[in-house]
């Protein structure tokens, strides 16, 4: 199970594929290298490689 911020990004994600992970990181509440680091733990992708899948 995902956390909530996480699966809320990954809609986000979704919507507006080409908004820019500062942008994400901003709206879960997190820096950019935290945001990325949590992304990765959960995922197992970095935020970049999902936006390209």
């Amino acid at each position: 199970m995902l956390p909530e911020w996480l699966e809320e990004t990954i809609r986000q994600m979704e919507e507006s594929p080409f908004m820019p992970v500062t942008e994400w990181a901003k709206r879960a509440g997190y820096s950019v290298s935290q945001f990325r680091h949590l992304f990765q733990t959960h995922l197992e992708i970095s935020p970049r490689r999902y936006k390209q899948e």
